[in-house]
């Protein structure tokens, strides 16, 4: 057995390091995630009755527009922005695969 072998294997004997299929799973809440969620969501009701009243009350347009486009986020999702990107090449397509070549064999030294 190698060194290397030696140090991966005694570095991954089941205490710390990356191992398969360990940790929390993708996309599940941590627990403080969770209870911070159920939270905000017991006042969710209150919250929204604020938001329409500031939106129906308010003395300025300004916070009246504010309180309305929170209110349509919540019930519809915010709107997507759309951005536009122009970019001018000078090279060649074969120009361009050698430069990104170059670029990979310079970031894996």
């Amino acid at each position: 057995m190698t060194d290397i072998e030696k140090i991966s294997k005694k570095s991954n004997d089941g205490r710390g390091g990356a191992r398969e299929n360990a940790g929390r799973k993708k996309g599940s809440p941590n627990k403080i995630t969770a209870e911070v969620k159920q939270l905000a969501q017991e006042h969710g009701e209150r919250a929204i009755n604020v938001l329409v009243d500031m939106m129906e009350n308010a003395n300025s347009d300004s916070t009246k527009v504010l309180a309305a486009r929170e209110i349509l986020d919540r019930a519809y999702g915010k709107a997507t922005q759309y951005q536009e990107i122009s970019a001018t090449v000078d090279l060649s397509l074969a120009e361009s695969l050698q430069r990104i070549r170059e670029l990979d064999q310079q970031s894996g030294k």
